[in-house]
């Protein structure tokens, strides 16, 4: 995030400080609005940071793992819970501002990123590995509805899309796709793309762990 982006942050929250001490009712009711403005901009600004403090975790919570273990990759939790965090309180300002929750501007503006905000937080707080990488095979979840063998996997790659990505290259791999949008998103005529943006593991580290295991699971 830019400095004029932090700039603005600072300007609102400022300003919200001003108009709640001392102030009429409409006063207040705006000074709270500008500063879950600020909150909303501070929260995005600490979640894109978060995300080098999630892989940490994540590569702590490995190491600590045996080695025989399956290794797992969970989402980026701090990062969703911030993210969600910003999303609440953009939904709450209009509703703020307007007085009421149930007034058709508090609906209209503020029910779909406090629905975001609700997402975002059961995504974070889901115990279960997103991604899992055993001497049997490799399973996503997001866009597997089964485990994939090794046995079916031809090639293990780093996907060129800019993103952080693994290509698994696979025989057959309709027969394991989940069905839905983010599924249809990640498919491949000749296998599957497993997306490292949300988890708490690059692409290196998930192509590694896949190498290891696929090694000694063909043995």
């Amino acid at each position: 995030m830019n400095l004029a982006t932090r700039v603005i942050a600072l300007a609102f929250g400022a300003l919200g400080l001003f108009m709640l001490f001392p102030g009429d009712v409409e006063s207040r009711r705006l000074g709270l609005a500008a500063l879950l403005f600020a909150s909303m901009v501070g929260f995005i600004e600490l979640g894109l940071w978060a995300h080098s403090l999630d892989l940490d975790l994540g590569a702590q919570r490995r190491a600590a793992a045996p080695s025989s273990a399956a290794v797992t990759f969970g989402p980026v939790r701090v990062r969703l819970a911030l993210f969600a965090a910003s999303a609440a309180c953009f939904g709450a300002t209009p509703m703020v501002i307007s007085g009421s929750v149930l007034s058709l501007p508090s609906i209209l503006l503020g029910g779909p990123p406090m629905a975001a905000a609700l997402l975002l937080a059961l995504w974070a707080t889901d115990p279960r590995p997103l991604v899992s990488i055993d001497r049997e095979g490799v399973c996503d979840r997001r866009t597997m509805r089964t485990l994939l063998p090794w046995s079916r996997v031809e090639a293990v790659e780093i996907d060129d899309d800019g993103l952080g990505a693994i290509m698994l290259r696979c025989r057959d791999p309709e027969a394991f796709r989940r069905n839905g949008p983010l599924a249809a998103q990640s498919a491949r005529v000749d296998g599957f793309l497993i997306h490292t943006l949300l988890l708490d593991g690059d692409a290196e580290a998930v192509f590694a762990a896949a190498s290891r295991h696929r090694l000694w699971g063909t043995r």
